[in-house]
């Protein structure tokens, strides 16, 4: 049985059960919220670094700093609300009912869980890490020969 099936099932079967499926359905989505607003603002900061970086020659100010810098403030305010915070910075914002409020504790401790297991590999497998750009590039891999004829 795939992994991914095995979690979803493990996780949210019990929350579903526990709290309602719309409940469970809010508090899931706001924990994916969370998640996809901070790789937006990520995705953003790696543009500006990227072109200080690496293409300094190709860097305009307004594509490459003011945009993306803009893109993370507009962000900031949803992001904060995403991880249960959002009104104690923002007066204008409801704060978030029970289970959803506790998102930022989640999306917390799966990031510490992450630097754990990159803690882990680049000190015991640290040849493993170079390994990951092979998932994240661009690359497509020469495709097999087909056995018993040439390419």
């Amino acid at each position: 049985m795939p992994v991914q099936l095995v979690l979803t099932l493990a996780i949210g079967l019990p929350i579903g059960l526990h709290f309602g499926p719309t409940t469970a359905f809010v508090f899931f989505a706001t924990i994916l919220t969370g998640i996809m607003i901070a790789i937006y603002m990520v995705f953003n900061l790696s543009c500006l670094l990227y072109y200080l970086r690496r293409r300094r020659q190709e860097f305009n100010v307004l594509l490459h700093a003011i945009i993306p810098v803009l893109g993370i403030a507009a962000f900031v305010p949803a992001w904060l609300t995403a991880l249960g915070l959002g009104s104690s910075f923002l007066k204008f914002v409801t704060p978030l009912s029970y289970p959803a409020s506790e998102t930022g504790l989640i999306i917390g401790i799966w990031f510490v869980i992450g630097l754990a297991v990159l803690a882990y590999l680049y000190a015991r497998h640290p040849e493993r890490l170079p390994e990951m750009k092979k998932v994240f590039s661009d690359d497509v891999p020469p495709e097999p020969v087909p056995s018993g004829g040439t390419a």
